[in-house]
């Protein structure tokens, strides 16, 4: 077996700037996200009518308060059936 020859990365703090990735920012997760308040609530605990137009999507979880139409699919009993 012949050795290999040593091909060490160098670490990315030592890479020229021009060729480092740009780091994360936490900032960019979470903008324009809209966040519930308590008056954002029903008195079943559900989400209301108005917030989740204001939302402007459907998220596909089947929303008690869903304007806009979506409906869960029924969850199976988790039994093997016998057919």
């Amino acid at each position: 077996m012949t050795p290999r020859p040593n091909r060490a990365r160098p670490h990315p703090r030592n890479k020229p700037t021009d060729q480092r990735r740009p780091a994360p920012v936490a900032s960019t997760v979470t903008e324009g996200a809209l966040i519930a308040t308590l008056a954002d609530f029903d008195e079943n605990g559900a989400l209301t009518r108005d917030f989740l137009l204001r939302r402007g999507r459907c998220c596909q979880e089947g929303c008690r308060n869903c304007p806009y139409g979506f409906v869960a699919p029924a969850e199976s009993s988790g039994r093997l059936s016998d057919n």
